[in-house]
C-alpha cells in the first residue's frame, strides 16, 4: 500500500498561531506542478493535543489541485475538518469539525498526501484563515 509524506511548521511546543476562530475556515494558495498526485490534506493541530500526538489527532480536510503553473486559491471551511480519521488511511471516520477552542489555540499547520503513489511538487504561497467567499447569485 502507498505510505504518506507530511510538511509541517515547527514543534507545536514553540509555535502559536493568530485565533483563527471569527474565520469561516482556511485559505490555501498552492500549485501543483510536474504532479500525478493531486488529492492533499490541509491539517492543525490546537493546544489540547499532547505534541508528540500532534500528527496522529490533528484535524484535516481533504482537497485536490490539479497540475497547473499557476497558483491557486483553495477555501477550506472548517466544516469539511474531523480529528476522528483512519492512520492507516488517513479517511475520516466520523465527522468532528473543530470547535472555537480548537481554532484560537493552534499550534501547528501540517499539508499531507495519504494512500496515494506518484510525483508531486506542491508549492505553497501563503496560509490564511478566512471568511468564506463571496459567490454571486444568477
Amino acid at each position: 500500500a502507498p505510505g504518506f509524506t507530511i510538511a509541517l511548521t515547527e514543534t507545536p511546543l514553540l509555535a502559536r498561531f493568530p485565533d483563527a476562530s471569527s474565520a469561516n475556515g482556511i485559505v490555501l494558495a498552492v500549485r501543483n506542478v510536474e504532479a500525478n498526485v493531486t488529492q492533499f490534506k490541509f491539517a492543525f493541530c490546537d493546544s489540547r493535543i499532547n505534541f508528540y500526538r500532534c500528527q496522529f489527532q490533528s484535524f484535516k480536510a481533504d482537497f485536490k489541485i490539479a497540475p497547473s503553473d499557476t497558483f491557486t486559491e483553495v477555501f477550506l471551511p472548517w466544516s469539511a475538518f474531523s480529528d476522528k480519521w483512519s492512520a492507516s488511511t488517513g479517511q475520516h471516520t466520523a465527522e468532528n469539525p473543530p470547535q472555537a477552542a480548537n481554532l484560537r489555540s493552534i499550534t501547528q499547520l501540517q499539508i499531507w498526501t495519504e494512500g496515494v503513489a506518484g510525483n508531486f511538487r506542491l508549492q505553497l504561497k501563503y496560509v490564511r484563515a478566512s471568511k468564506a467567499p463571496l459567490t454571486l447569485m444568477i
